[in-house]
């Protein structure tokens, strides 16, 4: 049965996802995904029953010509009438016809016990000369048809572990954990994984503890000596981890946890520098931020060189939390312009490695340090209005766009995490510009309209959920420029104008989350526009012409707009 377009009347295959003229979606793909397995299903069932009665029919013949093999009579030698024909030779062995169905061959086993035919002869009234030999029936063992493979059913349990039901990206970490302890428990090399986990930390604390003591016998160098050992011991074990690491591939893991204790070391070391009194110049936070930079890129050079997930976490978290360490002091202008090259190299790094995880926790991360700044620094400058739109559409591009196409489908933490950033930019925003409303209303529009003219653009992804995303940042951001323009009389207006746009891009391009905007906006709408509405009653005996008049007739006007609007594109208000 054809599927019919229900927008331009085209008549599609059956099992459409979405309709070969105009891209409209048909279907959700998970239901035609699971109509296609029940076909499967229930032709895997047909074909069981078929091979059930054919066995069957097979079993039957057989025991019929048993039958007849047991009633036949006695053959006796035939005479010829012009000349003694040679006698034929027992059947010894029935050679297996060719057969171009593989599953009727499978029936038949390699080792068929052979039969012997006896001929036999009829005679005719009148004509006790002329018979000929006629062989008998010749029977062939029959082997039952093979029976489909049997799966064995394990029982499921619907119960998940614990940390799936954490923020992400933890799950995704406890479960690069559990099957790395799994792989190596079915290797036998358990213990081992151990051991090396279990030195690796021994060696981080232990050269952690003798930093602690001084050597006497190099006087005020003895600091200096003593990172510089630090320094040779993590460079060492760089060394070493990436020797591992080439010599074969069983020794992978181990080398990353060598390589990890490197970078780890060379952390720990810039901060002992950073701490040396009788070196200023040393410990200043520009060598130390210098020595930061050079140890994450080395960091970023080894995991995009061995695609190591906990090297790539390391140097995330070593190189976003440097102000720490480093006992800075100042407001953070250059570090957060260094923030957002690492967070960019890292989410790079996250495609390269094709980690999902990592990617969400450099969101995590860099967000809480950006709404650290705007909360307690309470930055002005205008830098930080880049910053936060440069770490904004970055991860805008990450969620919606997937090899320069639009991304066809958004998961959960897709849409968690797209929802955050939307938000997280808008109260940013604010927090910069909170002293001049109507720059923060046109920065607000601006990006509205980037937004809109995005969403505008001709694309083959028509009804991709990326694209769909557009439309409905560019009413949020439109909807929050609203009240830095206008005095709060006229919001509800505005707002109403906002939220048929959004009912009538969501009915024409077919996206509900754009329509159930659009609902929503109406609503707070329709509450502003009543609350004013009530200077119909205190001003009653004044004048005819007030705000209260007009916002009841705005009111008015928008109910029949949705209503009529709802009813001539299909989708009536709920």
């Amino acid at each position: 049965m054809a599927t019919h377009c229900p927008h331009c009347g085209h008549e599609n295959p059956d099992f459409s996802i979405v309709c070969d003229n105009c891209s409209t979606q048909l279907a959700e793909p998970q239901a035609i995904i699971q109509e296609l397995l029940d076909v499967q299903a229930l032709l895997a069932q047909r074909q069981q029953d078929e091979m059930d009665i054919l066995r069957q029919t097979m079993e039957r013949v057989q025991a019929q010509l048993g039958l007849l093999n047991q009633e036949a009579p006695t053959p006796t030698e035939p005479t010829p009438v012009f000349e003694e024909p040679t006698p034929p030779e027992p059947i010894q062995h029935i050679q297996k016809e060719e057969i171009d169905h593989s599953w009727v061959e499978a029936s038949l086993t390699a080792d068929d016990t052979p039969l012997e035919a006896t001929p036999t002869t009829t005679e005719e009234p009148g004509l006790a000369e002329d018979t000929h030999p006629v062989a008998a029936f010749v029977s062939r063992p029959m082997v039952a048809a093979p029976t489909p493979p049997q799966t064995e059913h394990t029982p499921t349990t619907s119960q998940e572990p614990w940390y799936k039901s954490l923020p992400a990206p933890l799950p995704d970490g406890f479960e690069v954990i559990r099957k790395s302890y799994q792989k190596y428990k079915e290797e036998g090399k358990l213990p081992i994984f151990f051991m090396t986990l279990a030195g690796g930390i021994a060696l981080l604390y232990g050269i952690g503890y003798l930093m602690q003591y001084t050597l006497k016998l190099t006087g005020d160098y003895s600091e200096i000596i003593k990172v510089g050992m630090g320094f040779v011991a993590a460079a060492a074990a760089l060394f070493i981890g990436i020797r591992l690491t080439k010599r074969d591939d069983q020794y992978r893991e181990y080398g990353a946890m060598v390589m990890s204790l490197g970078i780890v070391l060379n952390y720990v070391m810039i901060y002992f520098l950073s701490d040396l009194g009788n070196f200023p110049t040393l410990s200043s936070s520009l060598v130390g931020f210098g020595l930061i930079v050079l140890n994450t890129g080395a960091g970023i050079g080894l995991a995009l060189r061995f695609e190591t997930r906990l090297i790539a976490t390391l140097f995330l978290l070593g190189g976003a939390f440097a102000p720490f360490y480093l006992q800075s002091t100042d407001d953070g202008s250059s570090y957060y312009g260094y923030l957002w090259l690492l967070t960019a190299g890292t989410c790079f790094v996250a495609w390269r490695i094709r980690w999902r995880g990592l990617y969400q926790l450099a969101f995590g991360i860099s967000s809480v340090l950006l709404e650290a700044n705007a909360f307690l620094q309470e930055p002005d400058s205008g830098l930080f209005v880049v910053y936060y739109h440069l770490f904004a559409y970055l991860f805008f591009a990450l969620l919606l766009v997937e090899k320069r196409r639009w991304k066809p489908q958004l998961d959960t933490y897709g849409l968690v995490m797209l929802s955050a950033n939307v938000a997280l930019l808008v109260i940013n925003l604010f927090t910069v510009l909170d002293q001049t409303l109507p720059v923060l209303g046109w920065v607000y529009a601006t990006n509205a309209a980037l937004f809109l003219v995005a969403f505008l653009l001709p694309s083959r992804e028509a009804q991709a959920q990326g694209r769909g995303m557009l439309i409905l940042i560019s009413g949020i951001l439109l909807g929050v420029a609203i009240p830095a323009f206008f005095q709060q009389a006229f919001m509800g207006l505005f707002w109403s104008l906002e939220g048929l746009l959004l009912l009538f891009f969501g009915s024409r391009f077919r996206m509900g989350l754009v329509r159930k905007e659009g609902y929503a906006l109406l609503v707070i709408a329709a509450g502003k526009l009543l609350w004013h509405s009530q200077e119909i009653v205190t001003q009653w005996g004044d004048t005819c012409w007030h705000l209260g008049l007009l916002n009841l007739a705005i009111l008015l006007g928008v109910i029949t707009t949705a209503w009529v609007g709802g009813i001539r594109t299909g989708q009536n208000l709920p």
